[in-house]
């Protein structure tokens, strides 16, 4: 969602809305406070207000400079991420094996199981390690 910056300048006869309870050498303010920019509370501390004007889910926040410096983060990471990804490419395979015929299995999902004549398996599967001479590779 876009969040609407302060304002770079104050406009003194222009209304503003206090987004941040605060304490200036001019005053205290409370959020949701309106003021005119020639007010010495907006003048003292124009970050913490917005145009009144600003529909309050566009208002700063507190915590979007922490939400923007992780998002930086992020995209940091992600960045040596796929750069180191792409140091590494690698091409995946899988070789796949077939039974050869119906035999017994002793364990197969944590039961036995009569495993069926053309059955496919991924050759690193634990059932077609353990039964290799009832299977044989696929082309």
């Amino acid at each position: 969602m876009a969040r609407t910056a302060t304002p770079s300048k104050i406009d003194k006869a222009s209304r503003y809305r206090c987004w941040q309870s605060h304490s200036s050498p001019a005053g205290d303010v409370k959020r949701g406070e309106v003021r005119l920019g020639s007010d010495p509370v907006v003048t003292a501390a124009p970050a913490y207000f917005v145009l009144d004007s600003v529909l309050p889910h566009e208002e700063p926040s507190v915590w979007q400079g922490i939400v923007d410096q992780d998002e930086e983060r992020e995209q940091e990471r992600q960045a040596i991420l796929e750069q180191v990804a792409r140091e590494n490419a690698v091409t995946l395979t899988v070789e796949l094996v077939r039974a050869r015929d119906d035999f017994v299995a002793e364990y197969f999902r944590g039961r036995p199981a009569l495993i069926r004549k053309g059955s496919v398996a991924v050759a690193d599967d634990p059932v077609a390690l353990a039964n290799a001479h009832h299977f044989e590779p696929v082309d």
